[in-house]
């Protein structure tokens, strides 16, 4: 699968809540997952899949460092390497959000989602207080809709790119 990372400084903000942030995240990409598929009409594999596109979070907390090699921003440390071993986990869920014991501090305000107590095992033998929490989709609230191409228009672009498609299948006339 793919992996994000999001980061933010909480030097000045140490307590400051991300719960709010986290639901709008979570929430804004199953609206637009849902929007896509609505508005689909492609029937490849990877179109007609995109309704089954799910979300995972890892929160965490920790000194990090940031560095710039050749243009590049990048963040390094043990926090990081632990996000990051997060990834893989014990968690048998379509969706979730994983906060390790240092972060549940910035989620106070989340909703009544259902939770589980885990203890993740990193590489080095030690482990990880970590919380699992479960939600559904429809119970996210409702964000502004995004911009769409009105549906005449995205069914348009849809049977040009099925019909070019076609023609380069067939080979040369």
């Amino acid at each position: 699968g793919d992996a994000l990372l999001l980061y933010r400084s909480i030097e000045q903000d140490a307590d400051l809540p991300l719960s709010g942030k986290l639901v709008a995240i979570l929430a804004a990409f199953y609206q637009r997952r849902r929007e896509l598929a609505d508005d689909n009409a492609c029937r490849c594999q990877a179109c007609t899949r995109i309704g089954a596109l799910e979300l995972k979070m890892i929160v965490h907390r920790g000194p990090v460092m940031e560095t710039h090699i050749a243009g590049f921003h990048a963040l390094a440390g043990i926090p990081v390497i632990e996000a990051h071993r997060l990834l893989k986990n014990a968690v048998f869920a379509r969706r979730y959000l994983l906060a390790t014991a240092a972060a549940e501090p910035l989620l106070t305000d989340l909703p009544d989602w259902p939770r589980s107590r885990l203890k993740e095992a990193m590489d080095d033998g030690s482990t990880l207080d970590v919380v699992a929490y479960g939600f559904e989709p429809d119970d996210l609230p409702r964000m502004a809709s995004s911009r769409r191409l009105p549906r005449p228009v995205k069914r348009a672009c849809d049977l040009c790119h099925k019909v070019g498609q076609g023609l380069k299948d067939l080979g040369p006339a």
